[in-house]
């Protein structure tokens, strides 16, 4: 499947999984937070953190975290895309 069909299939089956963050009635940041359970615990699978380039190092990112944390009794997991982000991640508790 090539990544145009992904996204599209991702954003039409599970649109209502995504959250974003608007800066003067712009998306700047978005995530999507899937249910899961963890044992019998409900959680929350964070997956494709993304802030539009020329946005970034703007704490948008962890802007929206914050938000789904604090909107949310449920654990939040997340696998790192690659190690440059581990440290971001850490930072916010994960």
């Amino acid at each position: 499947m090539d990544e145009f069909v992904f996204e599209n299939e991702l954003f039409d089956k599970c649109f209502k999984y995504c959250h974003y963050l608007e800066k003067d009635g712009k998306i700047v940041s978005i995530c999507f937070a899937f249910p899961c359970k963890i044992g019998e615990k409900s959680a929350k699978y964070i997956f494709g953190v993304a802030t539009e380039e020329n946005e970034r190092n703007k704490g948008y990112a962890t802007e929206l975290l914050n938000i789904i944390k604090a909107q949310s009794d449920d654990i939040l997991v997340l696998r790192p895309v690659n190690d440059n982000v581990v440290d971001f991640y850490k930072r916010l508790g994960f």
